[in-house]
């Protein structure tokens, strides 16, 4: 889940890949703090100054539970039981399509696999497909990017992320 990620950075804050060596192990300690251009922070201040503590919203598509509330996505992923905003499958769309003409990205998941939303795309038939990022590599077929077809997408959501900012449509 998206959201494991959130809350980990709101938790214990996060530091740069190039901070630690080539050969760390999980026992090394993380650094106490990290240095970009000049300016001196915590990993929790750091991770604040990129992602402000709900910055994020959380959406899923679940139509056997009340829409515009928050409910507990039902997927085994979601062990911390974290909420997310209910709505209408049309509306995740529209609103995921809003954030992308914006030039948001939009974390998707499905029950097997995250991706980042990067863009939309069509087909000779006019068939909508969303542009995503893979983390598998760029040596995939397009360099790392999947085309997705939207319909696919929508059918496997269980949930997605935005800026708050994409949710409004800004």
């Amino acid at each position: 889940m998206g959201q494991t990620a959130l809350n980990l950075l709101e938790r214990y804050g996060v530091v740069g890949y190039d901070v630690f060596p080539d050969d760390a192990t999980a026992q090394l300690p993380t650094p106490k703090n990290v240095f970009l251009l000049g300016a001196k922070y915590t990993p929790l201040e750091f991770a604040h100054s990129v992602c402000a503590p709900d910055e994020y919203i959380g959406l899923t598509s679940v139509p056997d539970s009340p829409y515009y509330q928050k409910i507990i996505v039902p997927i085994p992923d979601n062990w911390e039981h974290n909420r997310l905003l209910n709505i209408p499958l049309d509306s995740l769309r529209r609103h995921v399509n809003r954030a992308l003409h914006h030039r948001h990205p939009v974390c998707y998941e499905s029950p097997a696999h995250a991706m980042c939303i990067v863009g939309l795309a069509h087909d000779e038939e006019r068939r909508a497909y969303y542009v995503m990022k893979n983390s598998w590599g760029t040596r995939q077929p397009h360099d790392g990017l999947v085309y997705m077809p939207v319909r696919h997408a929508l059918r496997d959501v269980a949930a997605v992320y935005m800026t708050r900012e994409a949710y409004e449509g800004r």
